[in-house]
């Protein structure tokens, strides 16, 4: 596949193929049609028809995180400070295996997210002729600066300096060239400087309403080390809007004492109630409902760790586990898991030493190992909670998880008839409100307003029962601890640590410097830090978990770099093509 269907071909096809059918690439292609009843032409040039525009913009929303595109966060996960990839097939050995030549899980990035970008670029191309008074303009062109920000902060963070696309596309190009970060970022600022000016206050769930542009605004401010600004549009969020922290009981489980609010967040049923002010942005996923995924999130098939297979031995030797009971009701309350994901000791264990009654840490919304029982009936010790010491393969089959976040009940694949449940339909966050408050947090720690940092870490600590922070105990790392608590499975984590890694470099903090970030630089040592399987090289069969510096920076597919005849996509360094490259584009 080459870059032209890369960023362009495939993307248009996709876009337009519930409205027109596109014409081939032969010589023809530029002689005068009439236009087609569902043509570009006479479809996005009212409300109505770049409303359906949005609507993709949205959908394309939702990929990170639901069917097979799970593996897109989990690769965000399996390159941090929290996590490594449990099993064959993952990012483990990188200076092997995350190459030009395959570049693995890492590729769907790439291509996600130039398909929301070329999708944004669709409404903000076409929104300034639309036929509408000049607000309806500005509110559609403001939403598409949105998604089009939205899928740039992750290429910056993810491959750094990129191509930089600003209007649609509609005949293939080969004749791209890679901008630097720094020009990105700041078209990116602009853009939604002026987003946040028109996009509307309240909207449905699903679609994006200022509190969620100030929200990525600030991240944009964060990542150019801009904090006054930072602070001032989080703040805006936090005490401007109609957002709020949840901090009573809501929602579909309201009444069971023995849940909390942390719980009630992420029921799937309460996640766009009216009621949830937490709520910033949502994707929207149900089951049976036009317009969701094929196969729900899945994220009980992801997240859970395989504690039935055979090397779940119980203390005689014997295998003290199994999937193959009909109707067992561990797989009907966890999943059934393979282990994909394995949590690190540091966010196993590490961060919650000082927890105390932090109720995120604590069930229903922490399940721990010693809730697994043996449920092997022909196991002597049928029923008695499985012990980690006889666990053969702990990779796999050993990991406490986030049990309010992992289960999804599955009604595609129910418990029984031949099935085991993966993880369901279930609408879930973009833009929370906590992870603002954690966002103004870290810009009054650069300017080293501790106490103010503070403020805003215990506001989300409080709700949850965990013990206040001092001004005293507050730093970048206690912000990404406390991230790493709350914000599992909803941060882009590798993004967040390349992020922070930069605004240090940019600053000259600790030592780092832009000049060598690719030798040096603080994503590389908080992961062997934090990451033991990283940091020991650990082996696991025939495999060893490695990396170097430069992975700060996922490598960019040769086929991407070659197929650009006309021009020049640069490689990251530390992988091959890197001699290549010319000067990116700059301001």
């Amino acid at each position: 596949m080459n870059i032209s269907e890369k960023i362009n071909s495939r993307i248009l096809l996709a876009f337009f193929l519930s409205f027109i059918m596109l014409t081939s690439c032969t010589e023809d292609w530029l002689e005068p049609r009439p236009l087609s009843f569902l043509s570009p032409e006479n479809t996005f040039i009212n409300q109505d028809g770049m409303e359906s525009a949005l609507v993709v913009c949205r959908k394309h929303l939702q990929y990170e995180y639901n069917t097979n595109s799970d593996l897109l966060w989990i690769a965000e996960y399996s390159v941090s400070d929290l996590a490594v990839a449990g099993m064959a097939g993952g990012m483990i050995d990188l200076t092997l295996e995350m190459l030009p030549s395959d570049v693995g899980d890492t590729d769907r990035s790439w291509e996600r997210a130039f398909d929301g970008i070329n999708s944004a670029n669709i409404v903000i191309t076409r929104a300034p002729d639309m036929e509408e008074p000049e607000e309806v303009k500005n509110m559609i062109l403001a939403e598409g600066y949105f998604h089009r920000a939205y899928w740039y902060y992750k290429l910056v963070n993810q491959y750094g300096d990129v191509p930089l696309i600003l209007e649609e596309t509609t005949f293939p190009k080969l004749d791209f060239y890679s901008s630097t970060r720094d020009r990105i970022i700041n078209q990116m600022i602009e853009d939604m400087e002026f987003a946040v000016e028109w996009l509307p206050e309240s909207v449905i769930p699903g679609k994006i309403n200022s509190a969620a542009g100030k929200h990525l605004l600030a991240k944009l401010y964060l990542t150019n080390a801009d904090f006054d600004e930072a602070i001032a549009m989080t703040t805006e969020v936090i005490e401007g809007s109609e957002h709020q922290l949840m901090t009573s009981r809501f929602g579909v489980d309201a009444g069971d004492s023995e849940k909390n609010v942390f719980w009630d967040l992420f029921q799937k049923e309460n996640i766009s109630l009216p009621e949830n002010k937490e709520a910033l942005l949502v994707y929207q996923d149900r089951y049976l409902l036009e317009g969701g995924t094929d196969r729900g999130s899945r994220r009980g098939r992801y997240l859970v760790p395989a504690w039935y297979r055979a090397e779940m031995l119980d203390p005689s030797g014997s295998r003290g586990c199994t999937d193959g009971l009909e109707g067992e009701p561990l797989i009907s309350i966890t999943s059934r898991g393979i282990g994909k994901f394995k949590m690190t000791q540091y966010h196993a264990r590490e961060i919650w030493h000082d927890a105390g009654s932090d109720v995120r840490h604590q069930w229903p919304n922490w399940f721990p190992m010693d809730s697994i029982y043996y449920n092997n009936p022909s196991s002597d010790f049928f029923g008695q909670p499985v012990q980690k010491e006889y666990c053969t393969d702990t990779l796999k089959c050993w990991d406490p998880f986030m049990y309010c976040k992992a289960f999804v009940d599955d009604q595609d694949r129910p418990q029984g008839a031949g099935m085991n449940p993966y993880g369901g339909h279930s609408d879930w966050y973009i833009f929370r409100l906590a992870e603002t408050y954690l966002l103004r947090a870290e810009a009054h720690v650069w300017k080293n307003e501790m106490g103010l940092a503070a403020d805003d870490v215990n506001m989300i600590r409080d709700r949850v029962n965990a013990s206040p922070l001092s001004a005293a105990d507050m730093s970048i790392e206690t912000i990404l601890d406390e991230r790493a608590r709350e914000l599992f499975f909803e941060e882009g984590r590798k993004s967040e640590l390349t992020r922070i890694a930069f605004v240090m470099a940019k600053l000259g903090l600790r030592g780092y410097s832009l000049e060598t970030i690719h030798e040096s630089n603080f994503y590389y040592d908080r992961v062997m830090e934090k990451n033991e399987y990283f940091g020991t090289n650990y082996q696991y069969q025939e495999y060893a978990w490695t990396m170097r510096p430069f992975h700060i920076l996922w490598p960019i597919s040769e086929d991407v770099i070659a197929s650009n005849s006309q021009g020049r996509i640069n490689q990251n360094y530390g992988y091959p093509g890197y001699e290549d490259n010319v000067e990116p584009l700059g301001e």
